[in-house]
């Protein structure tokens, strides 16, 4: 799980900052990734976060009363944010032991050179 690293550091970072703090709003960024609409959304806000821990390539928010938010991390980058915007697309290259976004991360020149062929291919058939 090449995430892992990534989701490690977020639920330290996350639990120095959150817990013992009331979760003011939340914001769905899409109904597809909703698991269950009761209790609805709304019964979360103003809980108090108790915890914050991993689960795969999830990170689970803690609230007092027996309440969770769950996060996937997801491999949506920035394509997430600009989506809405313009086409998008993610080209991914292959890391040796499956480690990325780590100052531990390797690509084979190889692979990273065919991540860039196909990026400067999109491109020209752009124009």
């Amino acid at each position: 799980m090449p995430e892992l690293p990534d989701v490690t550091a977020y639920v330290e970072a996350l639990g120095e900052r959150v817990v013992g703090a009331r979760l003011e709003r939340l914001r769905l960024a899409t109904p597809f990734v909703l698991r269950s609409v009761d209790p609805p959304l709304s019964d979360v806000v103003g809980r108090v976060v108790s915890g914050v821990r991993r689960l795969g390539k999830r990170i689970v928010l803690a609230l007092e009363g027996e309440r969770f938010v769950v996060m996937h991390s997801g491999a949506a980058h920035d394509t997430m944010c600009l989506a809405d915007h313009v086409p998008c697309a993610m080209v991914f290259v292959p890391c040796k032991d499956g480690v990325s976004h780590s100052p531990c991360e390797d690509a084979n020149p190889a692979d990273a050179g065919l991540a860039a062929e196909i990026i400067l291919n999109a491109i020209a058939a752009l124009q």
